[in-house]
């Protein structure tokens, strides 16, 4: 009988240990490797933007459906000629995972202009609001560049 439960001890210690990439993406998982990406990104704004009278941005949302379409669109920003900056209106992830966050972030951070990103609906699941909170700062938010107030409201709650 000791025997038995040693080998059954032993399969299911196996069987775990086994495991390690089945829990890469719980829904659970609220660690980022970044912090307080927009207002460090603001803040990037609005130093480069401080003596300019007008302001050219580009929005552009639902990233998390093709991520090769974010590489293509970020490829084509970064070739573009007097972009202030980048909003991104959210749905950054198809099911609010800190995988789904750090791929993104690892994409729109390829920018040579700073980036703003705010939360969408898909971006709420799992504990999307709590690792947007670390990664990107609160979901609610405004700031000024020159003459212009940037107002970025949250509307999924």
């Amino acid at each position: 009988m000791r025997l038995i439960n040693n080998l059954l001890i032993l399969s299911i210690s196996i069987a775990f240990a086994s495991c390690g990439e089945m829990t890469d993406y719980s829904p659970y998982d609220a660690n980022t490797s970044q912090r307080n990406q927009n207002a460090k990104n603001i803040t990037k704004i609005q130093e480069e933007q401080q003596n300019s009278d007008s302001l050219v941005f580009i929005a552009i949302s639902d990233t998390h459906s093709n991520y090769s379409d974010l590489r293509a669109a970020v490829k084509a920003i970064n070739e573009m000629k007097g972009i202030s900056f980048v909003v991104v209106c959210g749905d950054i992830t198809d099911w609010g995972l800190s995988k789904e966050f750090e791929d993104y972030f690892g994409l729109i951070n390829r920018l040579n202009i700073p980036s703003v990103t705010m939360i969408g609906n898909h971006d709420y699941l799992s504990n999307g609001k709590l690792i947007f909170n670390k990664l990107f700062g609160p979901t609610n938010f405004s700031f000024d560049v020159g003459n212009y107030r940037m107002v970025m409201f949250d509307n999924v709650v």
